[in-house]
């Protein structure tokens, strides 16, 4: 099979065409040419602060959750009525 050729346009505003400054393609883009240093760093400059629309999240109460869940795990009692089988079934 032959290959052809052909350069596909895509129009800018197309939901396909993707965002050169895209963390996934950026490093591509960079070494291809198709972005400059200068261009990345003014785009991050550029981009707004969301800070104000973070939520801070405390993980260390997180943690001694999921502790307290697995202590308390540990003290259920199976009924007596209840047989495990050898393929794992309840």
């Amino acid at each position: 099979m032959s290959q052809d050729n052909k350069v596909y346009y895509v129009p800018k505003d197309s939901p396909v065409y993707p965002n050169r400054f895209d963390t996934r393609i950026r490093l591509r883009s960079l070494t291809r040419g198709l972005l400059s240093p200068e261009e990345v760093q003014t785009y991050l400059t550029n981009l707004p602060d969301d800070a104000a629309n973070g939520e801070f999240v405390d993980f260390n109460a997180i943690v001694e959750d999921e502790d307290q869940i697995e202590d308390t795990s540990a003290e259920l009692e199976v009924p007596s009525d209840i047989e495990s089988s050898d393929n794992g079934q309840v």
